[in-house]
């Protein structure tokens, strides 16, 4: 299932996977709404989420890779996730997360 917005997973649990695209988006809603699926996604009986990001593109600065996946990173340290790897860019890039069973 795909969402434009983070807030559409409390709406919409027939599935247990979750695709985020933060494609297009600033730094501050992409993290505020991979925080959100971060707090919810586990107790809505989320199982993965999968996390699209806009390939970086030569002279376009920072893409949002690096500050996700510190984000990401910091989730699994304390739990909130189980698992996380990075998507291949001919996937679209972006990253594969897996919530605890």
């Amino acid at each position: 299932m795909a969402l434009a917005s983070a807030e559409r997973a409390t709406i919409d649990h027939i599935s247990d996977e979750i695709e985020l695209d933060l494609r297009g988006l600033e730094r501050r809603e992409a993290l505020d709404r991979l925080e959100f699926l971060l707090r919810i996604g586990r107790n809505n009986g989320l199982r993965w989420l999968w996390v699209r990001l806009d390939p970086a593109v030569p002279g376009a600065g920072e893409t949002l890779f690096v500050p996700i996946g510190r984000r990401l990173v910091e989730a699994w340290r304390c739990g909130t996730i189980s698992r996380c790897r990075p998507l291949p860019v001919t996937e679209g890039g972006g990253y594969h997360v897996e919530y605890p069973a």
